[in-house]
């Protein structure tokens, strides 16, 4: 429920306010496969030849002393007393891509690993995802659409949980995403 207030008690005409009933599956019937988004990502013309660079290997940065050779999530940090700190994407087919945090490492991850892990409580109708996996926003936003509320982290601060999840939502996320589900029952 949402309240709106106007200057002359129901005149809501020039708001067009529209209801999408279920926004969150509208959304995810039209997300890509992840390997398409990431094609739909800002290309980049870089050359990385004056910047340090470290690539993330698991969860963590690493040195790396050749840009380029292997595909994954980069951090570069530029020559001088205040470097500047950004991150891309690399990979032969794809080349440069730039992105919001969360997505390059997440897509990083699955190139990396493969399937995506997460738990689904069905009587809780809870989603939770391990906070290194934490979704590309977009893809996210559906979880997001569907209780209204962001996610709060679990108490050992390792996940994050989505809560008033339906099934039918996860389904549609499953494929895209490259998901690996478990499922518990409370």
């Amino acid at each position: 429920m949402f309240v709106v207030h106007a200057a002359v008690a129901g005149d809501l005409d020039d708001l067009c306010i529209r209801f999408v009933p279920h926004a969150d599956q509208a959304l995810a019937t039209v997300l890509p496969p992840i390997g398409r988004w990431a094609e739909s990502l800002d290309s980049v013309a870089f050359d990385p030849i004056s910047f340090t660079a470290r690539r993330m290997n698991g969860g963590v940065f690493e040195d790396v002393a050749t840009v380029g050779r292997e595909p994954g999530f980069y951090e570069f940090s530029g020559p001088g007393e205040h470097p500047r700190t950004f991150h891309l994407y690399y990979s032969p087919e794809l080349q440069w891509r730039r992105g919001e945090w969360y997505g390059l490492r997440f897509l990083a991850r699955v190139r990396q690993f493969g399937a995506a892990p997460c738990s689904f409580d069905e009587a809780q109708k809870q989603l939770s995802v391990p906070l290194e996996w934490r979704w590309p926003e977009i893809f996210e936003r559906s979880l997001v659409l569907s209780s209204g509320v962001l996610p709060e982290r679990d108490e050992t601060g390792n996940w994050l949980v989505y809560t008033s999840i339906e099934p039918e939502l996860l389904n549609l996320l499953r494929s895209p995403l490259q998901l690996e589900v478990e499922i518990t029952s409370g």
